[in-house]
């Protein structure tokens, strides 16, 4: 039977560099190599019916009164590919974070997850090694999968979190194996992507005989504040991508993946007014594909860049424009100055290093970050 506490536990395998989980949040990992602790984990996950300290994110959304992973598994299964509550408990969903192959350095990211963070940060910093791909490492990972993991049973596979999934063939080489089971047309394929690159004639070719294809666009603000968040990409790209996206109209959905920062949150209503302009006109024209609204499913970002750096007085004018109980609201948490301290150095040293101003980029709201913390207590 699949576990009626969340649908990922026992259903779906997350496989990362840091080795084997039931999803990205899940905080525990097992070794990527070791079957024994694999089957134990197995079967912890499969018996787990209440809340885990590894189980903290969903706990920490729902507390919030916010729509937790955990939630949708059970709402929704069959959209993530996982098993309904009556089938075995077998692995039908599986999630790969490719590598750390990727052209952005996203202010909320870092070098362990990407190559340009690790090139740019090397300029500085001569302890940061650049991990480029190793072709023996990868190909032992995709062997160990392959091992766990029965491909003519998959209902689903996500290539998420990298590296930008879409920029190495990593995934070309999931789609190869898959598409050789005869399973393709029974799979959903499901993409986290920083929507920069388009992809090439033959991830076309498999996204086209695939029961769905659903792209994840990571998209944390519009022109120059995509671009100061998601330096040094091109916002101008990614509306190019969209459309690219838009005229293949492939059954699957076009959804996007929005980390509210203490920048952001305040442009909340530009950002959707945006959305609903640039999708007005090219939605009625779609068949197949189906578009989930740009922003409409806010999450806080973590790491250096989080919701407790929100200067209380900016707290106050974000609360005042959209009202306690909006989604955006609810994310900004109480002001701790210590964070909010080691986040605005963060921030200077990152505009002095990419020769930009978060102060120019954001007028608005500059005046509320202070570098005092006396004027934020």
């Amino acid at each position: 039977m699949a576990n009626k506490f969340c649908r990922f536990l026992g259903n779906q395998y997350r496989f990362d560099l840091n080795g084997i989980a039931p999803c990205c949040y899940y905080k525990k990992r097992v070794d990527f190599f070791d079957q024994d602790q694999f089957n134990n984990f197995h079967t912890s996950l499969v018996k787990q019916t209440e809340w885990t300290d590894e189980c903290s994110h969903c706990l920490k959304l729902e507390e919030q009164k916010l729509e937790s992973p955990r939630q949708s598994s059970l709402i929704l299964p069959e959209f993530f590919g996982l098993s309904q509550e009556e089938d075995p408990d077998e692995i039908t969903s599986i999630e790969i974070q490719t590598d750390t192959d990727c052209n952005g350095a996203c202010l909320m990211c870092g070098p362990h997850s990407s190559t340009t963070w690790q090139k740019h940060e090397a300029k500085f910093n001569s302890s940061i090694k650049i991990v480029e791909n190793n072709k023996s490492s990868l190909d032992q990972r995709f062997n160990r999968i392959k091992e766990i993991v029965d491909f003519s049973k998959l209902k689903s596979i996500n290539f998420a979190n990298g590296g930008e999934t879409l920029k190495s063939d990593t995934h070309l080489q999931f789609l190869r194996e898959i598409n050789k089971t005869g399973n393709l047309k029974n799979i959903k394929i499901f993409y986290v992507t920083n929507g920069s690159i388009k992809p090439n004639e033959e991830t076309v070719s498999y996204w086209r005989q695939a029961k769905e294809v659903n792209l994840s666009v990571s998209i944390d603000g519009i022109d120059e504040h995509f671009e100061y968040l998601r330096w040094p990409l091109k916002f101008s790209h990614i509306k190019e991508n969209l459309n690219f996206y838009l005229d293949l109209d492939i059954p699957g959905t076009l959804s996007f993946s929005y980390a509210v920062t203490p920048f952001s949150a305040f442009y909340y209503d530009r950002y959707m007014n945006w959305s609903k302009d640039f999708f007005k006109e090219k939605s009625k024209n779609l068949k197949n594909l189906s578009i989930v609204e740009p922003f409409s499913h806010p999450f806080a970002a973590g790491g250096v860049i989080n919701m407790t750096c929100v200067p209380p007085r900016l707290r106050f004018a974000i609360i005042k424009k959209f009202g306690a109980n909006h989604q955006i609201s609810k994310l900004v948490e109480s002001f701790n100055s210590t964070k909010y301290q080691e986040f605005i150095n963060y921030v200077e040293l990152q505009d002095q290093r990419r020769s930009l101003n978060f102060r120019e980029v954001f007028p608005e709201i500059e005046s509320y970050f202070s570098n005092s913390l006396k004027e934020q207590i």
